[in-house]
């Protein structure tokens, strides 16, 4: 499980990553005012400046939980805090996600401590020409929260009482919706009901998920023969009408190489499904009813492991992000992944790695250009996830 400390720093840690674009704080019970971008780098001036009227802003939000409010400089704080149960009770996510001036408070600036007066006038010409992209930075808050949620859980753990009730009350909502859809009665209502009730209910698969990689014990007596590719023909016919609403066809090949190996069934499909998903949602969608396809291939490694190749059309991995394994970090979003729109906690290729680990595999990434046009938005390349995953595990 992970504890809070990592929860903390796996979160300003993507804060620290993204501080060339967006504005955001942690903080714990014992603080007031956070301390934006974990190292102020990129943060606005006249947020450093630790003047009185800025604290008692912050003060006046500490027993709130939810909040949008305007700064006395014009910049809109966004803020959620969640309970935890360890020393530090509680921590809360901020974000400066718009600015309009306001000009009323720059007479605060003439009070500045006599060290700090030469700064005055940079903060002006900082105030006078800031510019802020409020549906990014709320998106980039909202992604902020969600993770956060998430990270949580996993580090909590839930009950199997709490589960359930997490797992049914969505799902009842949601067969409620569906016979109201087969009855014509109240459908468009329903639909909106039904797509919020599948939303909460693969909120919980990613926690579910988290928690299962998050485990320090590997259970050798779950381990099972599993057949490859009759477990992912199940998972390509649950993700059939996702991918036909994109147009992408899956496709898998039937190599002669045996299919059969040595796993915990439910993770390997954790596994296989959170690659064989990703790679339909980074699928390239630039041109409307273009048929793309998302293929799965097998090879065969030496005798010691089958390689299922699961590939796409999709946007751009870079060499960094390869080589350094970032996509594997946990929260991690792909450089160019936002470009197309695609929402995430990042936690997906996260569990999907720890899973294969431990049981003694690996996935490896490639990823080249094959066309388009990066200046417009269309180029395309070809991304391969290769899942080692070893024919059989020594149980002793």
């Amino acid at each position: 499980m992970l504890d809070i400390t990592q929860v903390i720093k796996t979160v300003n840690a993507i804060i620290t990553k993204s501080s060339d674009k967006f504005i955001s704080g942690l903080t714990t019970t014992s603080q007031i005012k956070p301390a934006y971008n974990h190292n102020f780098k990129g943060t606005p001036k006249v947020c450093k400046l630790n003047l009185q009227c800025c604290s008692d802003f912050y003060k006046s939000l500490a027993q709130e939980n939810n909040l949008e409010r305007v700064c006395p400089f014009g910049f809109t704080v966004s803020k959620k805090s969640f309970d935890i149960s360890t020393k530090y009770n509680k921590i809360s996510i901020f974000s400066i996600v718009k600015y309009q001036k306001n000009e009323t408070k720059y007479s605060e600036l003439n009070n500045l401590p006599r060290h700090l007066k030469q700064q005055k006038q940079e903060v002006l010409n900082e105030l006078a020409i800031l510019n802020i992209d409020e549906n990014l930075s709320k998106e980039q808050h909202e992604y902020l929260e969600n993770l956060i949620e998430t990270l949580l859980v996993g580090r909590i753990g839930v009950s199997i009482q709490g589960l359930s009730h997490q797992f049914f009350t969505p799902l009842q909502g949601a067969l409620s919706d569906l016979q109201n859809i087969r009855s014509g009665d109240d459908s468009e209502q329903s639909i909106g009901r039904l797509e919020r009730n599948f939303d909460s209910l693969n909120k919980l698969a990613t926690e579910v998920q988290l928690l299962l990689a998050s485990s320090e014990e590997f259970n050798h007596n779950m381990l099972r023969r599993v057949t490859v590719h009759l477990m992912i023909a199940e998972i390509i016919n649950s993700l059939e009408a996702t991918a036909s609403q994109k147009h992408i066809k899956l496709n898998q090949g039937f190599n002669h190489y045996t299919k059969t190996v040595h796993a915990i069934p439910g993770q390997l499909q954790i596994v296989l499904s959170n690659i064989i998903h990703n790679a339909i949602k980074y699928s390239f969608n630039g041109f409307p009813n273009a048929l793309l396809e998302v293929s799965i291939e097998y090879k065969d490694q030496n005798g010691e492991f089958l390689v299922i190749n699961i590939e796409n059309e999709g946007c751009k991995i870079t060499r960094e992000e390869i080589r350094d394994r970032l996509l594997f970090d946990l929260g991690y979003r792909g450089v160019h992944s936002r470009d197309r729109q695609r929402k995430g906690t990042g936690t997906g290729l996260y569990i999907s790695d720890e899973i294969t680990k431990v049981h003694g595999g690996k996935i490896e990434v490639d990823s080249r250009p094959i066309g388009g046009n990066a200046n417009l938005g269309t180029d395309r390349h070809l991304n391969t996830f290769s899942i080692y995953w070893p024919y059989y595990i020594d149980e002793e």
